[in-house]
């Protein structure tokens, strides 16, 4: 018996690693996929509950049963494909309207706290120094100005991100996709409390990690890389060279861009010369250099050295978060990443 749970167990090791690893590859050798759960000993139910344990957030009622009829193998290359119908689930996710915003509507819709106050002090609703009196008083003023105006507060959008993570891992039958979803979700770190970066996080999820979590590796590398949440979470989007290239550079879009500058009447690029001057201060910035080899790719003993991180950060300077428009002027700003 120990030697069959060893057998066993060795096999969903390295399945895990076949589920991972597979994402290099150009296609899932599914139709070949045989499981040696006989050999080990086991019953076509205790294979499917050994598979269900590991490769979904655990069994609903019944589901043992419907996936030892169908077969190991099937189920798995079912979740593989991650196109089961989620009928079900989706009628939950609806009433989460704010999971199907862009980034610039987040942005425009879901404002931050200094924001809003920004904004009411600007259209002299608020009075900057009335906190310092009566805090109550100063709430409703920016509780009434920010429903007046269409704004919510960002705890909502946050709210409704983390309930629909609990939804899915609940409800759905793409299973395999869910659990991947949060594996490389977690991989690719990024972080709600970090103040510049969690509005972009909802997007980042449903447009960079889970279209990407079942996908090629190299796919989903470059999608974090250009995303408005990495690029804000490790700061690539503030790294610049030696050279102000948004002023000097030849290039098509850099000049289609700064006649859209000079020729914008919102004031939406006022703030691009202090920004890119900001930005030239600064210089170069190595932290996500160092981090997509530290912890996305190579690993700490990967090999590189401190020459490779300056290298790539070099490569990667430019990649950014563009344009920036005047802050706190809710729908005027685009959330987008630039790479030139």
């Amino acid at each position: 018996m120990k030697k069959a749970v060893k057998y066993w167990c060795g096999f969903v090791v390295l399945l895990c690693l076949f589920t991972v690893f597979t994402a290099f590859l150009p296609g899932y050798p599914t139709a070949s996929l045989k499981f040696p759960y006989k050999q080990a000993g086991l019953t076509p139910e205790q294979a499917a509950a050994h598979l269900l344990s590991r490769f979904t957030y655990g069994a609903t009622p019944g589901e043992v049963e419907e996936v030892s009829k169908i077969g190991p193998e099937k189920w798995f290359a079912q979740q593989l494909d991650a196109q089961l119908p989620d009928d079900s689930l989706n009628q939950l996710l609806n009433k989460y309207d704010a999971l199907k915003l862009s980034n610039t509507e987040v942005v425009a819709q879901y404002p931050k706290g200094a924001q809003v106050l920004r904004m009411a002090v600007r259209d002299g609703v608020v009075n900057k120094d009335s906190v310092k009196t009566d805090r109550k008083a100063y709430r409703d003023q920016l509780q009434n100005y920010m429903q007046q105006n269409g704004l919510k507060p960002e705890q909502e959008l946050l709210r409704q991100f983390i309930n629909q993570k609990i939804l899915r891992a609940a409800y759905s039958n793409n299973q395999l996709q869910e659990v991947m979803t949060s594996f490389w979700f977690n991989h690719f770190n990024v972080s709600i409390v970090k103040n510049d970066c969690s509005q972009y996080i909802p997007a980042y999820e449903r447009d960079v990690i889970r279209p990407n979590a079942l996908g090629k590796f190299n796919d989903l590398l470059l999608a974090t890389a250009k995303s408005p949440a990495m690029l804000y979470y490790l700061d690539n989007f503030s790294s610049s060279g030696n050279k102000d290239n948004m002023e000097q550079s030849n290039r098509p879009i850099h000049r289609r861009l700064m006649q859209q500058m000079q020729g914008a009447d919102t004031g939406r690029f006022a703030n691009m010369p202090k920004l890119n001057k900001a930005k030239k201060a600064q210089g170069l910035n190595e932290n996500y250099a160092r981090e997509v080899m530290e912890l996305h790719t190579l690993g700490v003993d990967g090999g590189y050295t401190q020459q490779d991180v300056t290298q790539a950060a070099k490569v990667l300077t430019g990649w950014s978060v563009y344009p920036m428009g005047n802050y706190g002027q809710a729908g005027q700003k685009t959330y987008e990443p630039y790479w030139g």
